[in-house]
């Protein structure tokens, strides 16, 4: 669907992030005393930043021995099966990576044929989008899966994705205006069905379950169900990292400070070491730091967190954290006046930093513009060529079934020896070559839409098999019945209606061709995709 629109930027972006921590943390080690956050969950997550590289590799490694699977199976449910493995593991590292997995298996369920297996496929592209920041594109098409039945497994599958994208529109709109109310109702409903649907003793229902009592303000009750979660679940599991940030909603709400930092740290330590490059915890505990004046290590965590939703193709979170950079960026620039020695370096990395935030920001926004203009030109382009070749073809269609009832009508008035009237009937048109002038102004337009066609085709067979126009403009009928295969007319009884052929012949041409093709087997499919090559 659509390729990684960022990865031009990643190694340049990961090298710059590294020298960036390596240099701040050794700094923040001496500030660490200071805080309210405990010694020994900073000392985690700085270690957990330093080993990042390690994690991400140790990720990548495990999603390469699955793609490699993939590659070897011969079974397409298997390959189906490892399509959305990989998707959901890109999910929350590379939002792009991810949706083109997911719509790989979505090809893949188009081919089988089977409808359950298409269902999960589309549940698994709205996850991609909504990972990638394509909310409308995720809302048209889980507001059809809302609507087709499926098996509970498939719904209970459906419903998580919803509350996902709902959960990052609320992210993206602010928790006010009529907006949050509206995307707020329909993040509620998803989690009712998940709570009446899902076992109780499973770690997703618990989690929900918990995240219900903090919005209630049970917040007790919800610090109970969520410490046995995190007492329970791996720091690199995705749910631990949630819990923790949500355990730290209940510390604010009980006016605990301290360990709302402490547990925010948590919850971004398991993003670092889960690979989860779209969480929240690491730019809300960049916000309390420097709300409460650890602008040095503030300014470490926000461009970290910046650093990770871009690697990540986090579009919409980019953006949000992006926001917060300047106010930390001032806060911090303003703060190095106070200090006459350390003016100079620190004025030299906050300048640094902001250039960074902005060139960063502009390249996000720019490319993420260009590529939506972009996509959206060829969309529209494409439907209203193929559009426009339909109706054409269409009419000529209706034509040509014109002139086959003036053939029946002659003969009909021959055999009642109604020649006179016959002659009246000549008189009103041309009834010879009628066809010929029907393949050749379908030639013209298809070709004219499609001017390396011929080319293309080439492309597609053996070097021995070439084929070469004998007239300029002209198609042989083999090509003319690939040209109608290109516009989506498959069955070959409608191809020979349109073009007053016999099927044995269209199916004879047909087979001609695939015996001509490199891949025999996939010939016809990679004729129907001619034009949508980059």
């Amino acid at each position: 669907m659509t390729p990684c629109l960022y990865n031009q930027d990643n190694n340049y972006i990961s090298g710059l992030r590294i020298f960036l921590i390596t240099v701040m943390l050794s700094v923040s080690c001496i500030m660490t005393a200071q805080w309210k956050v405990p010694d020994n969950d900073l000392r985690t997550l700085n270690e957990a930043i330093k080993n990042a590289p390690d994690y991400r590799a140790a990720k990548t490694r495990q999603l390469d021995s699955l793609k490699h699977q993939a590659r070897l199976t011969k079974s397409a449910v298997r390959r189906f099966n490892l399509y959305m493995d990989i998707g959901n593991g890109y999910r929350t590292f590379n939002a792009d990576s991810a949706l083109q997995y997911f719509v790989m298996a979505e090809n893949q369920a188009v081919q089988s044929g089977d409808v359950s297996l298409r269902h999960s496929a589309d549940i698994g592209v709205v996850n991609g989008l909504t990972a990638a920041g394509f909310f409308i594109e995720a809302t048209q098409r889980l507001d059809t899966l809302r609507k087709t039945a499926m098996p509970l497994e498939q719904r209970l599958a459906m419903w998580l994705s919803g509350r996902r994208l709902y959960s990052a529109m609320i992210g993206y709109v602010g928790e006010q205006g009529a907006t949050f109310q509206q995307y707020r109702a329909q993040y509620l409903a998803f989690d009712d069905s998940l709570l009446v649907h899902l076992p109780h003793n499973s770690l997703t229902y618990r989690f929900i379950y918990a995240e219900r009592l903090v919005s209630k303000g049970m917040n007790e009750e919800a610090a109970e169900w969520l410490q046995q979660i995190l007492n329970t679940t791996p720091i690199q599991n995705n749910i631990y990292g949630k819990a923790a940030y949500q355990l730290a909603m209940v510390c604010r709400n009980r006016g605990d400070e301290q360990q709302y930092a402490s547990y925010l740290t948590k919850a971004a330590t398991s993003d670092v070491m889960g690979c989860v490059t779209e969480g929240w915890a690491m730019p809300k505990l960049a916000e309390w730091l420097y709300q409460n004046g650890k602008l040095d290590q503030a300014f470490i965590y926000i461009n970290y967190a910046l650093s990770e939703a871009k690697s990540g193709n986090a579009r919409m979170r980019s953006v949000v954290i992006s926001q917060m950079v300047p106010a930390i960026d001032d806060a911090y620039r303003k703060s190095l006046t106070s200090s006459r020695d350390k003016l100079v370096i620190y004025l030299c990395i906050a300048t640094f930093l902001f250039v960074l935030a902005a060139i960063l920001t502009a390249i996000l926004l720019r490319q993420n513009k260009r590529s939506h203009e972009t996509q959206k030109k060829i969309t529209e382009y494409s439907r209203l060529q193929e559009l426009y070749l339909g109706n054409f073809v269409s009419l000529c269609s209706t034509y040509s079934s014109k002139l086959q009832s003036w053939q029946k009508l002659v003969m009909r008035k021959l055999a009642s020896g109604q020649t006179e009237d016959l002659l009246k009937t000549l008189k009103a048109g041309k009834l010879s070559g009628e066809n010929e002038d029907f393949h050749s102004s379908i030639d013209k337009a298809f070709l004219e839409l499609y001017p390396r066609f011929v080319e293309e085709i080439n492309e597609l067979l053996r070097t021995e098999e070439k084929m070469e126009l004998k007239k300029k403009g002209t198609l042989p009928p083999e090509l003319r019945i690939l040209a109608l295969l290109r516009l989506g007319v498959v069955e070959s009884s409608r191809i020979a209606a349109i073009l007053q052929y016999s099927a044995n012949t269209v199916y004879a041409y047909r087979n001609k061709m695939r015996n001509k093709a490199i891949d025999r087997d996939h010939f016809e499919q990679q004729v129907r995709q001619i034009g949508y090559k980059p």
